[in-house]
């Protein structure tokens, strides 16, 4: 019976026009993005300066090989590549820093790599994105590899790993030809791609508890045990989540932000089940599917506003950072860093959701 609702749902939420026009929206904004960026002065061409460290220079050997909306090439003169900038041949320059995988190790990777744009640019945020991705991957093979020759995973080496992820997000300072910087603490862009996917994620689970909702509201789950009645409410939005996180997996590699597979497919799945989870918890203080649907608009809009779709106002405002973390996109954008906070987020918020409805029971 519960594997009858569930093929039910999946099927229903493919053939919804809300569902069909949300995937296609997603996929039309990425191919104009990359349309766009590639019609952009030919291109977006990216310099990055050569570096002698060890970590900096397998991140640059990854930036130069990697395909997509943006071209990087490696120079040996900070100077040339800084003249290019200024007569439009190249639309950003990187410095890394020469002791970066020292600083990394002790904890002082902020504002180890420059950006030099020549002016303030819509399409930084993407170029950013692309680095980061670049640095996460070798910087958690730093941590993998130091994981290795310990005899046991230890707790602690699972938190000295997110605290670092939680650094990388602070590594950039940027600095226009006119010589004004500005530190990733001050409220620089975040990662537009990446966020916004992740919010539309949260809002197609958001979508599949307002239809399981109306379901009950209609009677149509009466005839199913307590146990499966909640399997179908988690089921009915982890399946819409499900297949929008597919189609952020495929935005990240159409805009050539996609960092390491084994990373991107478990932040994308603990992505899908943490939304799910967080409906699970909503949709027991509530009973109402038009509320759901109010709900679903205002969630959006906190999503947006707290967590670093587009600015970090985290960096900003600090206490917005813990609110932040009650909303499952806050999660994923930590990247490798979030997956641990992830699943422990699912498992809390689903407890939750549990305890709600048998306190309703009761009384």
């Amino acid at each position: 019976m519960t594997m009858a609702w569930i093929k039910a749902y999946f099927l229903r939420m493919i053939k919804r026009p809300a569902m069909i026009f949300a995937l296609a929206f997603v996929l039309v904004a990425t191919l104009l993005l990359t349309l766009a960026a590639k019609s952009d002065m030919s291109g977006m061409k990216c310099g990055v300066l050569a570096c002698d460290d060890e970590s900096a220079s397998e991140i640059i050997t990854k930036l130069s090989e990697q395909s997509g909306i943006l071209d990087f090439e490696v120079y040996d003169d900070e100077g040339e590549m800084v003249r290019l900038l200024k007569r439009g041949e190249l639309r950003f320059a990187y410095v890394f820093d020469s002791e970066f995988t020292d600083k990394y190790i002790s904890g002082e990777i902020r504002h180890t790599v420059k950006r030099f744009s020549k002016e303030a640019d819509i399409f930084a945020a993407l170029a950013d994105e692309v680095v980061f991705s670049k640095i996460a991957d070798v910087c958690a093979n730093i941590e993998i590899s130091a994981f290795s020759d310990e005899s046991e995973f230890a707790e602690n080496a699972i938190n000295k790993y997110n605290e670092y992820m939680d650094l990388l997000g602070n590594i950039f300072v940027y600095e226009t030809l006119q010589g004004q910087v500005v530190s990733a603490d001050e409220g620089s862009a975040a990662f537009p791609v990446r966020g916004f996917a992740a919010a539309l994620v949260l809002v197609c689970a958001l979508y599949g508890m307002q239809t399981v909702m109306s379901d009950e509201e209609k009677g149509l789950l009466l005839r199913l045990s307590p146990k499966a009645r909640n399997c179908v409410r988690v089921l009915a939005t982890l399946i819409p989540a499900s297949i929008m996180a597919v189609l952020l997996i495929l935005c990240l590699l159409a805009s050539g932000t996609f960092s390491v597979w084994h990373t991107e497919l478990a932040s994308a799945i603990m992505l899908a089940v943490s939304s799910a989870s967080f409906c699970f918890f909503i949709s027991s203080l509530i009973k109402d599917p038009d509320t759901a649907g109010i709900l679903t608009a205002f969630i959006f809009l906190a999503v947006t506003a707290l967590c670093p779709v587009f600015f970090d106002i985290g960096a900003i405002v600090k206490f917005v950072k813990g609110a932040a973390m009650l909303l499952p996109p806050y999660h994923y954008l930590r990247l490798g860093g979030g997956i641990l906070s992830a699943a422990v987020y699912s498992l809390v918020f689903f407890a939750l959701g549990l305890l709600l409805r048998r306190l309703k029971k009761r009384e």
